[in-house]
């Protein structure tokens, strides 16, 4: 579950000279495709896009600090807790 966005950082990282995204970052999504199984990662991963697509747009309308890039690790942190806990409770 961890290769997938390990391959995403290499390409990015190769393609563009930064470091878009970092290690631990991959290692929350391989944590979180341990516990909840590789399908619902990925949906944890869209959520993540989707919360950081909401805290930017907030940002350029001036409600909260713009010019800082928000981590996919912490817009992935609370998908991935509600990805555990749901998939603790249906078992």
């Amino acid at each position: 579950c961890g290769g997938l966005p390990w391959a995403v950082r290499a390409i990015l990282r190769r393609r563009t000279g930064a470091e878009a995204l970092g290690l631990g970052d991959v290692k929350l999504l391989a944590a979180a495709g341990a516990g909840v199984g590789a399908e619902r990662v990925l949906w944890v991963i869209a959520a993540a896009a989707v919360g950081g697509l909401v805290w930017g747009l907030a940002a350029s309308r001036g409600r909260l600090e713009s010019g800082r890039r928000v981590p996919l690790g912490a817009a992935a942190a609370l998908p991935a807790f509600g990805a555990l806990v749901a998939t603790a409770l249906a078992r």
